[in-house]
């Protein structure tokens, strides 16, 4: 499977302490160089430096669908989709962005029962949201919580965790997110 696809990913960690400038007055003839107190991050003495890693996964080359990333939905996304003489049209590829609406009610990503191998969910929105691996279940728990922005990585442990037991709600308000999630 080495020679089908792969996938590389990584992720930096940087611990941050908040400190406090002071004031400073000075002035040069006509020119006054005072500074009021101000916060500022810098990165945390007690550790340092920079905290993170980066990887390769093999996965399958004949994903579960279309649908194994959240971009390759789009309408229009090959060239035997666009109808138009192409010197004649405005059209262009940047058709949507492959975002998926997140709300109230659980959104499993696929119904596909294949072992997971990757799984990468990022918030496109503006507020946060949850995310299951349990999905289906009674009363399924969400160990992950992403707030705007913010966007998390795993890969798949055994063929405990399968491709259709991952789902995403809504914390408080309606959101967005990307993802992409392959098969073993």
């Amino acid at each position: 499977m080495a020679n089908d696809r792969k996938i590389q990913f990584a992720t930096q960690v940087i611990a941050k302490i908040e400190a406090q400038q002071a004031a400073t007055t000075g002035s040069l003839e006509e020119y006054d160089l005072s500074k009021a107190a101000y916060q500022y991050n810098k990165t945390h003495t007690s550790v340092n430096k920079s905290l993170g890693g980066n990887g390769y996964i093999d996965v399958n080359s004949t994903q579960w669908g279309d649908g194994w990333t959240s971009m390759s939905v789009l309408t229009r996304t090959a060239w035997e989709d666009f109808d138009e003489v192409w010197n004649t049209t405005a059209s262009d590829w940047d058709i949507g962005s492959g975002d998926v609406a997140i709300s109230s009610a659980v959104v499993q990503l696929s119904s596909d029962s294949s072992t997971m191998a990757f799984c990468y969910i990022k918030n496109t929105g503006s507020n946060a949201v949850k995310i299951t691996l349990e999905y289906g279940a009674g009363s399924p728990t969400y160990p992950f919580k992403l707030p705007a922005a913010g966007s998390i990585q795993f890969k798949g442990y055994s063929t405990n965790l399968t491709i259709d037991k991952i789902g995403v709600v809504r914390v408080s308000s309606d959101s967005t997110i990307e993802y992409v999630i392959a098969k073993a």
